[in-house]
């Protein structure tokens, strides 16, 4: 029952994707007859970022967990909120809820490479643009499609939840 569940809500977001893929072809005069992938937003888009914005780099699954089990590992931040966290976690990552971090900033190392995460890769973006052009952090990157691209390519590598006897 819960795998039909995963599938159906896995298929509208799918849908979503498709008429958001859609949208932006036509946006851009793609014809919509060619091969959909999900990546072809982005790398459509890139095309049209103004040559004066400050894009923020992106890190996939895989390599990010090379990275992190190598001897010089990045401060890993989950700018989720807390009833996020308590679903699963990271091991290892750093929690700072994105509406606290203004206030907790300053317990993090801007010098230090920083990987940022969130649900799908939004929020982080959003969060590593603020701490690479406001904060002055020297290495950042948003962890691309969130922990949901984590669990999709790294299946429970590296997973925790937070067991909670209220829930």
């Amino acid at each position: 029952m819960i795998r039909d569940l995963i599938r159906r809500a896995a298929n509208v977001g799918i849908g979503v994707a498709r008429t958001a893929v859609n949208a932006a072809r036509d946006r851009l005069g793609r014809p919509k007859d060619e091969p959909w992938t999900a990546h072809e937003p982005t790398r459509h888009a890139a095309a049209e970022v103004p040559a004066d914005a400050h894009p923020v780099a992106t890190i996939e699954p895989r390599p990010l967990l090379v990275e992190l089990e190598s001897a010089t590992p990045p401060v890993l931040l989950d700018c989720r909120e807390s009833h996020e966290w308590d679903a699963g976690y990271i091991d290892g990552a750093t929690h700072i809820p994105m509406n606290e971090l203004p206030e907790r900033v300053g317990s993090l190392d801007p010098s230090r490479r920083t990987i940022v995460y969130c649900l799908h890769g939004i929020r982080s973006a959003n969060v590593a643009m603020w701490l690479k052009l406001e904060k002055n952090f020297v290495d950042v990157a948003s962890l691309d499609g969130g922990i949901v691209s984590w669990y999709q390519d790294n299946e429970q590598q590296r997973i925790r939840v937070v067991r909670n006897e209220q829930h």
